[in-house]
């Protein structure tokens, strides 16, 4: 699923970043839906945790803007653990995106205790993950190395 013939690994395709953000979607509108049974509301959300996921996601898009202009520089043990990071940095903060919408959606239409606080945490925690699953296609575009025949060669 992640991997092309030869071993390499492939850049994480839109199709599964929405997967991952309708899977995320849809736990939290379970988790939720499941808590209003039980007479229960959402948990607030801490302002600061959205913001460290938007300080997180805004050092990730650093860093991929950086490996862009200075990855032919380094090594391949540099680039694939970059490239892990890129494709985690897609698959979770679509998930965070599709969960924080829902939280979003739910804050809108219930009368619940601190509606504000958890709209505005969630919005950014919302913007925050959209741009960590930029950062990570950033990073993964990054790391892509075209084929090359002499890599074959034998030398490693």
């Amino acid at each position: 699923m992640t991997t092309e013939k030869g071993g390499r690994l492939r850049i994480t395709g839109p199709a599964w970043a929405v997967f991952a953000a309708v899977l995320g979607a849809g736990l939290t509108w379970t988790a939720a839906a499941l808590a209003a049974a039980a007479g229960l509301s959402l948990p607030r959300f801490p302002l600061a945790a959205s913001v460290l996921l938007a300080v997180f996601a805004v050092a990730l898009l650093v860093v991929g803007l950086l490996a862009r202009r200075r990855l032919r520089q380094w090594k391949p043990s540099v680039a694939v653990p970059l490239l892990a990071l890129g494709k985690t940095a897609v698959w979770v903060g679509a998930a965070l995106f599709g969960g924080y919408v829902v939280i979003i959606l739910h804050s809108l239409r219930l009368s619940a205790e601190f509606p504000r606080e958890r709209f505005i945490s969630a919005i950014i925690a919302a913007v925050a993950a959209g741009v960590l699953v930029s950062a990570g296609y950033i990073i993964q575009h990054a790391c892509r190395i075209p084929p090359d025949d002499q890599d074959n060669s034998g030398s490693d």
